[in-house]
């Protein structure tokens, strides 16, 4: 099972992984203070850090008690939190999607161009060709 270890700030330090038997109680089922248990054993109890069982979440996310949920960094500072789908969002909106001409044409993705935007809030999503440096 996969545990976040979270300093004092919420962010998330380190990614673990323990045993699934290492978590479960004397009958056989799961316990999440069994498994923080063993995280504590293995890796120090340090009352400055906690730990929670997650499905996905990186180093440097937050634990955001609010919605119980894992939450990436702010990619630029232009974005702003979606918190119904709990994703950063930019204030263009979602980038477009290839079409078979820029794919055939080398093209890679839009990516997000920050100075752009701040230059000029109608732009920021860059088209990229796969030659560009």
């Amino acid at each position: 099972m996969k545990f976040a270890q979270i300093n004092e700030n919420n962010e998330v330090v380190r990614v673990i992984i323990i045993s699934d038997k290492d978590c479960l109680d004397e009958n056989g089922f799961y316990s999440e203070e069994i498994a923080i248990e063993t995280c504590n054993r293995i890796h120090g109890f340090d009352e400055k850090i906690t730990y929670k069982k997650i499905d996905n979440g990186n180093v440097g996310w937050k634990f955001d008690e609010r919605y119980n949920a894992f939450i990436p960094p702010k990619p630029y500072p232009s974005w702003t939190f979606d918190s119904e789908n709990l994703s950063w969002i930019s204030p263009l909106g979602n980038r477009s999607g290839l079409t078979t001409t820029q794919l055939q044409n080398g093209y890679c993705g839009y990516f997000w161009d920050e100075d752009a935007y701040q230059l000029d809030n109608t732009q920021g999503w860059v088209l990229k060709n796969v030659n560009d440096a």
